[in-house]
């Protein structure tokens, strides 16, 4: 993360120096108040310690080379052809030329978005993974889950047995015990059991859930993904009367504001969203500065999103509703329309204090773009803020524009909250719980442990034995996604396959497999089910070419959901903001707010063994093998955190008042020593490191799921702490009322915030538009490269092409 530093007055320059300086940046507080502590880090090319693998600097050599060992095939002799019978060959296969890759195509499921893939393999082992280019939104582009899963792939600490108790099952045996539950709930129609599954994409999944359905009309079916939220849906249907979700083309976007949404960096579309926002920013001549888009943003915490806004508010997540209202009331007072809905949301905003003017020159500058600006909300905010948003869009005509509607399957089944109801009465005999892993990440109010040891077996399909596995009956193993066959849809709709580069090294099950056993269903054969569901979705009469072609090019082209047409209900909406509920309170030190998101490598916990991804630092915080308690600089202040190395008493950009005002992290040869914060929310504890965060809102407490593992593999056990206690089944991540303090203890942080100094080069030269238009080659003149040599000599003009091709390396 690197956040402007305040603007400097530039010395007089000598004769023949440019005197433009831009703005000066800086890359963490210490750098900001120019501590001795920070240039003393940076004068070291190779800090004391650097290179050593023990104890909390490198968290273990182990286990970060754990996955790597079996990567390159230490124990894993079971690599193999996907074939159904191995033998050695006396003529060359096709296709198997070794040190030549193959290349494959596939997708990797996730509950709302595939991401289609190009799997690189070396004499058919899986090796290395990029974006598929042929789907052209995502234009190729993949993210860091999809780069690191191909190391889960060789996990040594993954399920490599199925067991009932302590008693290893073979694959026949995992099928007869299916059989017999079937049985059992047959006469029933399946009341006593209930499924507890992951969210899916898979038409396949879907397509055998109505054939299980019809055979157990009475059988319980729910699904829980921690880091999703259906609120987006629901406005829909309060606004336009049908469940609906919304896609947005930033291609078309000139301006966007984003109600707590960070969309370049999650979600479902997110590869797209980036791809297409930064196309709107890249100037390849003068004429492209028309063309720009421009970002406002409302967050409370400071996200990848956040960092990209020409105009960012600071606000808590709770008063993001209140916002929302004042965007509504300002576009209906600028377009003349519906005064008393306007003065309605007026009123329901009254108590938020904000500047108006960033709310009226906001709102200004959408209208004078309206076609073509857009309001995106963030998926934990309430309904009503994704309610308000789209009605934004109404009054902006930016339906077919800036974003579409997509009629995308109905949502099956009961909550989570539902189930434990239904556990919790008594009404569940057998739980068959299909990946996910609910004892660690459910929500703490739902106590699910103790729910999960009431029902009499529980049967738990997973690819690791976690934390559900160990309160179960017994545990299915299961197959990774470039083991498996199936399909899924990526964010807009299209069909994608996923298909297997290797036969898989153990003897799991998939998913789908279980379903159609319990179903009943004549066909099993993973590849059949696929094949069946696609020939379903084209009306192929089992055509070949045309199967083969969806899995050579990795996607079906114009198989993607259809595109709604809205109108926008304002009767039904001024009803429903008469009984709005939006919160715009004044949070402090003693009432503060929590917000809470998926880590941004280990999302819900699920990548925790993962050492690469365990390894990677945050993209904001920079922090490595480890969560924390996020705080404002004003909030470390009032909770009295006073750095225990002495600081600087001058500083060249800051007055001495300011700089004691600062409270920053305390880093001593390289390590941040943290001081160990106390979180109560309602009653439950948690306790954390507290890192001093730039960019939160004054008294938001900012915290991610993933970590706090007791049952994770030899990565990721008790790496960090435990979030999910301290979350409720209705809280959607936005939790306030909420008490800090420091215990006296501190922690030691991995943080790369402060590594590799640039030795006095410029990280960013900036100028705005009309710098750039006076001179696009404003960036030679600015810092080091103004007065230094170009690296290319005489071939800094010429192309890029001719510069790789003609000078010396």
């Amino acid at each position: 993360m690197i956040l402007p530093k305040q603007h400097q007055q530039p010395a007089k320059p000598a004769d023949g120096v440019h005197s433009r300086s831009g703005p000066q940046y800086w890359k963490s507080l210490d750098e900001l108040a120019e501590t001795a502590e920070f240039r003393e880090w940076v004068e070291r090319e190779f800090p004391a310690g650097a290179s050593e693998i023990e104890g909390v600097n490198r968290r273990h050599f182990l286990k970060i080379m754990a996955a790597s060992f079996a990567f390159a095939g230490a124990g894993m002799a079971g690599c193999r052809r996907p074939e159904q019978h191995i033998l050695p060959y006396s003529q060359q296969p096709e296709n198997a030329v070794p040190g030549v890759p193959v290349y494959f195509s596939t997708s990797i499921p996730s509950a709302r978005d595939n991401i289609p893939l190009v799997v690189e393999t070396h004499q058919n082992r899986p090796t290395k993974i990029e974006g598929n280019p042929a789907y052209s939104p995502y234009g190729g582009s993949t993210n860091l889950h999809a780069q690191a899963s191909i190391l889960d792939l060789y996990d040594p600490d993954r399920a490599a047995r199925s067991k009932k108790g302590s008693k290893e099952l073979s694959h026949a045996q995992v099928e007869e015990w299916i059989d017999a539950v079937a049985e059992k709930f047959r006469p029933t129609q399946g009341q006593g059991l209930a499924i507890l599954a992951e969210g899916s994409t898979s038409p396949s999944r879907e397509r055998i859930l109505k054939a299980l359905k019809k055979r157990f009309p009475r059988c319980l079916w729910s699904e829980y993904e921690p880091a999703l939220s259906d609120n987006g849906e629901i406005a829909s249907e309060r606004l336009f009367g049908k469940r609906l979700r919304a896609s947005y083309d930033l291609k078309k976007a000139a301006k966007i504001l984003s109600l707590d949404a960070d969309f370049l960096n999650s979600g479902p579309g997110h590869l797209q969203h980036a791809r297409d926002f930064a196309d709107r920013r890249r100037l390849r001549k003068t004429g492209d500065l028309e063309g720009m888009n421009r970002l406002y943003m409302a967050e409370s915490h400071y996200s990848i999103t956040g960092g990209m806004a020409d105009h960012r508010l600071r606000l808590p997540a709770g008063q993001v509703p209140a916002l929302a209202a004042l965007v509504a009331a300002e576009l209906l007072e600028n377009l003349g329309r519906e005064a008393s809905l306007a003065a309605l949301l007026r009123r329901k905003a009254a108590d938020l204090e904000i500047d108006p003017h960033w709310v009226k020159e906001c709102v200004a500058d959408l209208l004078q773009h309206k076609g073509d600006a857009v309001v995106i909300a963030g998926a934990d905010q309430p309904v009503e803020v994704h309610q308000l948003a789209y009605f934004a869009n109404n009054l902006l005509s930016a339906h077919g524009e800036t974003v579409d509607y997509l009629e995308s399957p109905e949502k099956v089944g009961i909550s989570l909250q539902d189930l434990a109801e239904a556990i919790d009465g008594g009404r569940v005999e057998t739980l068959l719980i299909l990946g996910g892993n609910p004892v660690y990440n459910a929500p703490g109010d739902i106590g699910w442990s103790d729910l999960q040891g009431n029902v009499g077996e529980v049967i738990r399909f997973g690819y690791y034995e976690d934390e559900t596995s160990a309160l179960s009956h017994g545990h299915i193993a299961a197959n990774h996604y470039l083991e498996s066959w199936s399909d899924g849809r990526t964010s807009d709709g299209t069909l994608v396959p996923v298909q297997p580069m290797i036969l898989p090294l153990f003897d799991g099950f998939q998913e789908t497999v279980l379903l159609a056993l319990l179903a009943g269903l004549d066909e099993i054969d993973p590849y059949e089910l696929v094949r069946e569901t696609f020939d379903e979705i084209t009306g192929d009469d089992k055509s070949d070419r045309s199967f083969e072609r969806f899995l050579s090019d990795g996607y079906l082209k114009n198989s993607g959901f259809p595109r709604a047409s809205v109108a926008a209900d304002v009767g039904a909406l001024q009803k429903d903001v008469a009984q709005m509920n939006l919160p715009s309170g004044q949070f402090s030190g003693d009432n503060l707010e929590v917000r809470i998101l998926p880590d941004s490598k280990l999302l819900d916990g699920r990548y925790s063994n993962n050492g690469w991804l365990q390894e990677c630092p945050d993209p904001m915080t920079k922090l490595t093998w480890d969560n924390v308690l996020s705080v404002s600089p004003q909030l470390a202040r009032e909770l009295g955190w006073e750095p225990a190395t002495p600081r600087s008493p001058v500083s060249r950009f800051l007055k001495l008042a300011e700089v004691s005002a600062k409270r920053m992290n305390d880093f001593q040869m390289g390590r941040q020593i943290a001081p160990v914060g106390r979180l109560t929310i309602n009653g439950t504890t948690i306790e954390g490191p507290v890192h001093v965060q730039p960019g939160l809102a004054d008294y938001t407490v900012f915290l991610t799921t993933g970590y706090g593992r007791e049952k994770s593999g030899r990565v990721g056990d008790k790496v960090g702490f435990n979030v999910f206690p301290v979350i409720g089944s209705n809280d959607g991540g936005i939790i306030s009322g909420a008490r800090l303090e420091l215990t006296g203890t501190t922690h030691n942080l991995a943080n790369t915030q402060e590594h590799w100094s640039m030795e006095g080069r410029a990280i960013i030269r900036e100028a705005n538009a009309e710098d750039f238009h006076n001179d696009p080659h404003f960036v030679e003149k600015l810092g080091m490269e103004s007065h230094s040599p170009p690296v290319m000599g005489s071939a800094k003009e010429e192309s890029l092409q001719t510069q790789v091709t003609t000078q010396p390396r």
